[in-house]
């Protein structure tokens, strides 16, 4: 039985994609034991597979991580790192293991072609690989094939057994209307428009995801406006809100975690592009469907791999998408 030490701290995207490729793993190779070192808040998206999961602080230093190491080492027998991550903190738990003896792989992330591809003058735009093709390949180097044509999601794993949401005859929307950056996230002010408009009908449920005190105060301040929208920020652990997803008809959401998140049920997702590119190589794994992908097809875009919140045309054009064109591919998508 191959060990390996799958190392993936952060971020949630990120993380979810790895569950996939963890997923396909113990799918076709049941001779390898994998042992996942993350964060503790994203254990819940890797506990469902049934492989073992270390974790470290949000701050982990050098002496936290060496002190993981040497835990991890005596515990598991490690045979192989499967690194990725590849930033600093990684690279101290490779260079041990490395000293051991273990072969190590680490991620190539591919930062010379998105930096052409993002760049303000001579643009390249090609479509690069997907991250999870870039997490096969890692493996691949310490001769573990995973074949991602292959693997099939077992979406069935996140949804819940008892109800979270009251169920009646109408449809589930989901929105997650926030991002990190403002380059990455569609107007406030449109998507409540947009909220409205669906909330006039009766015909659908609206739910609100998010996180933090702006994002909040934003979703309830529209669950008192609108008599059909709920807000769950804050309500619910991270297994619960995967579990809500999985139940929704619909989920709109911006290029952040979310829609990360509804590619692990296997959610319809319309996703919202600004100044990032469905290009660089993160798109829902399995669940990306072009067709429900709106964004607008500019010389300056991709402007940036992780978002940004400046716009050197100081308008963020690539956000300015009419709510009647996100509407329709709602209806559409209904």
């Amino acid at each position: 039985m191959k060990k390996i030490l799958v190392i993936r701290f952060s971020s949630l995207g990120d993380v979810a994609i790895a569950v996939h490729i963890l997923q396909a793993l113990k799918q076709q190779h049941n001779d390898v034991d994998a042992i996942v070192l993350t964060k503790e808040k994203f254990r819940p998206l890797f506990a469902p597979l049934g492989v073992k999961i270390e974790t470290i602080s949000n701050h982990a230093g050098f002496f936290e991580l060496i002190r993981k190491s040497l835990s991890i080492e005596k515990k598991y027998k490690i045979d192989y790192v499967a690194d990725l991550h590849s930033v600093q903190r990684s690279w101290l738990i490779d260079a041990y293991f490395w000293l051991l003896g273990k072969k190590i792989s680490i991620i190539d992330k591919g930062k010379k072609e998105k930096k052409q591809l993002t760049r303000k003058r001579n643009k390249i735009l090609k479509k690069l690989k997907h991250t999870a093709e870039r997490y096969s390949e890692v493996f691949k180097k310490i001769d573990i094939d995973i074949d991602l044509n292959k693997y099939q999601p077992n979406y069935g794993l996140f949804k819940q057994k008892k109800a979270l949401i009251s169920q009646d005859e109408k449809k589930l929307i989901g929105f997650a209307p926030f991002a990190a950056h403002k380059s990455k996230e569609y107007p406030v002010w449109k998507t409540e428009q947009i909220i409205g408009e669906l909330d006039k009908t009766g015909d659908y449920k609206i739910l609100i995801f998010g996180g933090g005190k702006r994002e909040k105060q934003i979703a309830e301040q529209w669950e008192k406006k609108f008599a059909n929208v709920e807000s769950l920020i804050g309500r619910f652990d991270l297994i619960d809100e995967l579990g809500t997803i999985a139940e929704l008809d619909l989920i709109v959401t911006m290029d952040s975690g979310n829609m990360h998140l509804a590619s692990l049920t296997g959610t319809k997702n319309i996703t919202i592009w600004g100044g990032t590119h469905p290009y660089l190589g993160f798109t829902p794994f399995k669940n990306f469907d072009e067709k429900l992908a709106i964004q607008k097809k500019l010389s300056c875009r991709p402007c940036s791999v992780f978002g940004t919140d400046k716009c050197y045309k100081k308008n963020f054009e690539c956000l300015d998408m009419s709510t009647e064109h996100v509407l329709k591919k709602i209806s559409e998508s209904l």
